[in-house]
Formats: structure tokens, sequence, C-alpha cells
């Protein structure tokens, strides 16, 4: 099969993949979308890629982490904080997670608004 070939095949099962999981096609504008497919490249033709469970749990947790801690930094710039405060908040994070009395980054309803 001739390069171009190849190429017009990856593109191909690319377009399918939107089309059967009803993804919005701007999607393919999203500069993560282009960085997914460089890393995949980079890693070669072994790459296998993240189970449901990662996808859901894992990655997902890791992603809602960064975002709270964005968040954090940008109310601190808004309205300076007491570091102590932003501190006890994680602390307590990592004491009580799942536990409704303890400040949960992945409970939206509250998000430690000092």
């Amino acid at each position: 099969m001739q390069k171009k070939d190849i190429i017009e095949e990856a593109c191909w099962q690319i377009a399918s993949f939107f089309y059967t999981s009803a993804i919005p096609f701007n999607c393919v504008k999203n500069p993560e979308f282009l960085k997914a497919l460089e890393l995949v490249a980079k890693h070669g033709p072994s790459f296998k890629p993240p189970y449901y469970h990662d996808i859901r749990e894992k990655y997902l947790k890791q992603e809602v982490d960064q975002t709270i801690l964005v968040l954090l930094l940008v109310m601190t710039l808004i309205n300076p904080l007491d570091v102590n405060d932003i501190d006890v908040c994680l602390r307590n994070n990592e004491e009580d997670e799942g536990n409704e009395a303890g400040f949960n980054l992945h409970d939206t309803s509250a998000y430690c608004l000092f």
C-alpha cells in the first residue's frame, strides 16, 4: 500500500469515528485532538488506546482535579486568599474524598469558595 493510500485510509477511519460517535465536526479544530494524534503517531504502531474505565475514571478525575486547581488559582488572583485556606481545602479533599463533610474536588455543588 502506498503512503498516500495509508494516509487516506487513516483519514477515512478518523472521519468514520466522528460519524459513528456523533462527534461534532468542529472538534477537529480542537488543539487537544491534534495533540492526541501527534502523540499516537509519535508512540508508533504498538500504541494501545486507553480502556473505557481509564477514560471514564482515571483521566476524568485527573482532568477535574487540574481544572479545579486552575479555578482556585484564578479565584486567588481575583480575590487574594491566605495560602493556608487553599491548603486546608486540598487536605480536606485528600482526607474526606467522597465524604460530604469535607471538600470534595469531584462534588460540583461546593467548590470551597471562600
